[in-house]
């Protein structure tokens, strides 16, 4: 990448995916955020999504949502939860083994089940993940393709790129908006607002009938979390210069996928 070419903002990309990843990921990992770190998420969503004011639908991706038709409200609202509430709903919508409604895993939406087109993507995103440093937590244990890796992943690379434009690095630079823009166009845009909508359906349809009023509440946010999230990924497309993808794709969850590895046995 050239010394002039035009530089990122990532500081905006950084905090927000960071805050979509907690959100997305296992509450108990992550600790109420207070009133500061609310308002900087706030102000990191205005600065993300404010350049792409007045995109119409027809440029939009299927699934995604005009970047300024997000609210982040709904987020903040949720990471400023108590742990057990925010656990307690997001065992409500994903269950503790796959949600076959909203599998929260990028090979589950793959058109075709065969096990060795499905590990074949898993190898990739964890290729992505092996050549910038990222490993699993050895005390929690993830399949690669969770969308929680996956957006600490980006917010990773939006931090390494970061640096590199700090120290005016050509080569930093070239690797990491590379390396961003194939793993947004290869495991986000296609599948990530599939998943929100998902989501939604899921809480929409579902009675929740034993949910008190706090655990209402945060299923409420959780809604509101994934428009946040159609958003996020029409804008950082829109950043990373990627063509819309309009895929129709559906959940295709296996029993017992062939690749999985359970986290507690090596029997089931």
């Amino acid at each position: 990448m050239p010394a002039t070419a035009q530089r990122i903002d990532t500081q905006p990309i950084q905090l927000v995916t960071a805050a979509l990843a907690a959100a997305f990921g296992d509450p108990r990992h992550t600790c109420p955020a207070d009133a500061a770190q609310q308002q900087r998420l706030r102000d990191a969503w205005w600065a993300l999504v404010a350049p792409h004011a007045g995109r119409s639908t027809g440029e939009l991706g299927l699934g995604e949502l005009p970047p300024t038709k997000g609210d982040i409200e709904p987020l903040c609202n949720w990471l400023a939860m108590p742990q057990s509430v925010r656990e307690t709903a997001w065992l409500h919508v994903f269950g503790l083994v796959i949600a076959r409604q909203c599998p929260p895993y990028e090979t589950e939406y793959c058109h075709w089940k065969d096990p060795t087109y499905r590990a074949h993507q898993l190898a990739d995103i964890a290729g992505f993940f092996n050549a910038f440093g990222l490993e699993a937590h050895p005390d929690r244990p993830e399949r690669a393709d969770h969308i929680g890796l996956e957006l600490e992943f980006i917010a990773l690379l939006a931090w390494k790129l970061e640096r590199a434009q700090a120290e005016n690095d050509d080569d930093a630079m070239a690797i990491c908006r590379d390396a961003l823009t194939w793993f947004v166009k290869d495991h986000v845009i296609w599948w990530m607002p599939t998943f929100a909508r998902c989501v939604q359906q899921r809480i929409e349809t579902h009675p929740f009938v034993d949910a008190v009023s706090s655990q209402r509440d945060a299923l409420d946010a959780m809604v509101g979390i994934a428009d946040a999230l159609r958003g996020w990924t029409a804008a950082l497309r829109l950043v990373v210069d990627v063509e819309p993808c309009r895929q129709i794709i559906a959940p295709q969850v296996d029993p017992q996928p062939v690749y999985a590895v359970c986290e507690t046995c090596t029997t089931c």
